[in-house]
């Protein structure tokens, strides 16, 4: 899964990309700064809301948690399973 400039979701292997189908609600790619493979092959995203949604494995269900007031910059994979999200007031 990949964000993209054009607002669409993608799916990319080596040989193709494809659109990809999220659960209903989801903002385009353009609202998301970046993007958190998880070990269970869940989704993180964060946004320029302060904002992050968390995408099962089947794209079938998704979680929002609204995080801060403004942009957050950076999200990052812990040694023990959390995230380290990078807000522009605060980590």
């Amino acid at each position: 899964m990949r964000l993209a400039s054009n607002g669409k979701w993608w799916w990319l292997d080596n040989h193709s990309a494809s659109t990809a189908k999220l659960p209903p609600g989801m903002p385009s790619t353009a609202n998301f700064s970046c993007e958190l493979n998880l070990g269970d092959s869940s989704l993180a995203l964060i946004s320029d809301d302060g904002s992050i949604y968390l995408i099962d494995p089947g794209m079938r269900f998704k979680r929002l948690y609204k995080l801060d007031l403004g942009y957050l910059s950076g999200i990052y994979a812990g040694h023990d399973g959390r995230m380290l999200i990078a807000a522009d007031q605060a980590i």
